[in-house]
């Protein structure tokens, strides 16, 4: 057993340190030959809201279907809120975990409500 294998067998469960780890030796991404298709632009708002809609529903796919069977999907979306979470909506970019950028936005505001919900029936 290697020194690293050692170190993660006695290192606690999905610790930020072994979600990267995961992500990046497990992840469907690591040899995609085109790395760019994981930064797609978002669709800019066009003014028409069914359009928009139309327009976010096909970019969401595209996140799916790239991250599509890959055994690291959760891991990866979790990593990403982690790592996104001090940042402003404006900065964050990309597919990670099967999620755009405005999807994650979304979950991490969605878990803030109801971090301060719960504080609040806890008071």
């Amino acid at each position: 057993m290697t020194l690293i294998q050692l170190r993660r067998a006695q290192a606690p469960a999905n610790t930020l340190s072994d979600l990267r780890f995961a992500v990046i030796t497990r992840g469907a991404c690591r040899n995609a030959p085109d790395p760019d298709a994981w930064f797609p632009d978002e669709p800019a708002p066009t003014g028409d809201p069914a359009l928009d809609l139309i327009e976010r529903a096909v970019h969401e796919e595209h996140a799916r279907t790239l991250c599509d069977g890959c055994p690291v999907r959760a891991l990866c979306l979790e990593l990403a809120l982690h790592e996104e979470r001090n940042l402003q909506r404006s900065e964050i970019h990309g597919v990670r975990g099967g999620k755009t950028a405005r999807q994650r936005w979304n979950i991490r505001r969605g878990r803030r409500q109801a971090a301060v919900r719960q504080a609040r029936k806890a008071a």
